[in-house]
């Protein structure tokens, strides 16, 4: 499975600059969330990809979720969560609770 930021940069170089990777250095688009990724150098967060899914499905969680682009590179990471990482870290932890077996006398 392809990493967030090897999606970016297929991203970047498929649907930006026309499959032409050269391009990729030279994007004018510095207002775009995506911008400092487009090398494939840093880390990312799946919740940055969903931003850019935003701006291209309309702005709507609906949209989002009924992403019509399903060839899109980024298109596994639309909804924020990386899929690789499913079910990993411990949801049902209490951190900074005591837990105590013993009762009170």
């Amino acid at each position: 499975m392809e990493t967030p930021l090897k999606s970016v940069r297929r991203y970047c170089v498929k649907e930006c600059c026309l499959n032409q990777p050269n391009e990729v250095l030279k994007c004018p688009a510095k207002d775009c969330v995506l911008w400092k990724f487009r090398l494939g150098k840093g880390r990312i967060k799946v919740k940055d990809i969903r931003s850019r899914c935003k701006d291209c499905n309309e702005g709507t969680a609906f949209a989002i979720k009924n992403c019509e682009f399903p060839d899109c590179p980024l298109f596994r990471y639309r909804l924020g969560t990386n899929p690789a990482r499913a079910g990993q870290g411990n949801h049902n932890a209490h951190f900074g609770k005591k837990t105590s077996t013993h009762e009170p006398k």
